[in-house]
C-alpha cells in the first residue's frame, strides 16, 4: 500500500496504459490480489503502451506507459532497493 500512496498523486499517473485502467480505479482488493501474485511468483508484466511524443525541431521521441500495476510493483522494488543500499 506504501508503494500506491507514494505514486498515486503524481499527475502522470491519470494516463491510460495498455488497457482502460488508472490510477482511479484501483481498490485494495486489487492491491491485495497484486501483492498474492507477487507472493506466488505468478505476477507477469503487461506490455507497456507505446506512444510518440512531438520534439521542437519536427521530430518524435518514443515514450513507453506501463499499466498502474506495473508501476506499484516498480515502485515497491525501489523502496526496498533503497531500504537495502
Amino acid at each position: 500500500m506504501g508503494a500506491y500512496y507514494s505514486i498515486r498523486s503524481n499527475p502522470g499517473n491519470l494516463t491510460h496504459g495498455t488497457g482502460n485502467e488508472t490510477f482511479v480505479g484501483i481498490s485494495k482488493a486489487k492491491i491485495a490480489k497484486l501483492a498474492k501474485e507477487l507472493k506466488n511468483e505468478s505476477l507477469k508484466f503487461k506490455a507497456s503502451k507505446r506512444v510518440f511524443r512531438p520534439k521542437p525541431k519536427g521530430k518524435t521521441r518514443p515514450l513507453g506507459i506501463p499499466s498502474p500495476m506495473d508501476k506499484i510493483v516498480k515502485k515497491a522494488r525501489a523502496i526496498l532497493l533503497e531500504l537495502v543500499i
